[in-house]
């Protein structure tokens, strides 16, 4: 995109679409956690106690990126060759060398999966796509279905992107109906305290089942719930966990854990 620092998160325009995680907690530098907040406070863009715009956290992302010593290229990368150094090639004919990549290459390009597809396939050949988005997050999809002001909308989905697009239009006066399998919303966050213990998780071993995995997360809920610690201290102490936890399943549990698991995960 030649837009470093948004991204699909931070890349919207909407005010109304905040950060799901509270301003203390999104500072850029780890050795400085308050380096977020001193930002809002000084362009008086939010109360450092809120959720912050994440048009405002995109434009935080970039000052600290102009700031450093980083150069930004806009290309696509068509081959790379291992070896030290790495070499990348690039579509406009350019190479470049590296001691390392990383591929940061964002969220998938949006689509309706098959089942959707094959059911909106009459309306789609009828000529209605202008009415059909497929990817709210593609550019200008938002603002252009916004700017025609329907009266009422449906949205396929009830989780964080759904929210986001009812929020948008709502502001616009449209009647938003979200549908979903499971018919749930995201939980509210509320500021619990930190992060609670997890004598179960943190006792697994390094490799693990999927049903063991369960069993402990359940346990220590439990162990939270006794000691009136609430859930979402739980949670939060998951959260820095989940790259070891997911590496400690199989690879057959892992496809289980998204079949199974993965929407009460994101909704809680």
């Amino acid at each position: 995109s030649g837009r470093p620092g948004t991204g699909a998160a931070y890349g919207t325009n909407d005010p109304t679409h905040l950060l799901n995680v509270p301003a203390q907690r999104m500072s850029a530098w780890p050795d400085d956690p308050d380096h977020f907040c001193r930002w809002l406070d000084e362009r008086a863009v939010a109360p450092v106690e809120s959720f912050a715009p994440r048009l405002a956290y995109g434009r935080y992302l970039r000052d600290q990126l102009l700031a450093a010593d980083v150069r930004t290229e806009a290309a696509e990368v068509v081959g790379l060759t291992p070896g030290e150094p790495v070499r990348i090639a690039l579509n406009d004919g350019r190479s470049l060398s590296a001691d390392a990549v990383v591929l940061a290459s964002g969220r998938p390009q949006g689509g309706m999966p098959d089942s959707l597809e094959r059911a909106f396939a009459p309306v789609l050949a009828a000529g209605a796509d202008a009415r059909v988005v497929l990817d709210p997050w593609a550019a200008g999809a938002l603002a252009a279905l916004g700017a025609r002001r329907p009266a009422s909308v449906l949205v396929i989905g009830s989780g964080l992107t759904g929210v986001d697009v009812a929020l948008h239009l709502i502001a616009r006066g449209a009647t938003v109906t979200l549908v979903s399998r499971g018919g749930a919303l995201p939980r509210r966050f509320r500021a619990t305290g930190p992060p609670a213990e997890l004598p179960n998780l943190d006792a697994l071993p390094a490799e693990v089942s999927l049903e063991r995995l369960r069993t402990a997360l359940a346990a220590d809920l439990v162990h939270a719930r006794v000691a009136g610690v609430d859930w979402r201290r739980v949670i939060d102490a998951v959260r820095p966990r989940t790259a070891s936890l997911w590496r400690s399943l199989g690879w057959e549990d892992q496809r289980r854990f998204l079949r199974e698991d993965l929407r009460q995960w994101e909704v809680l």
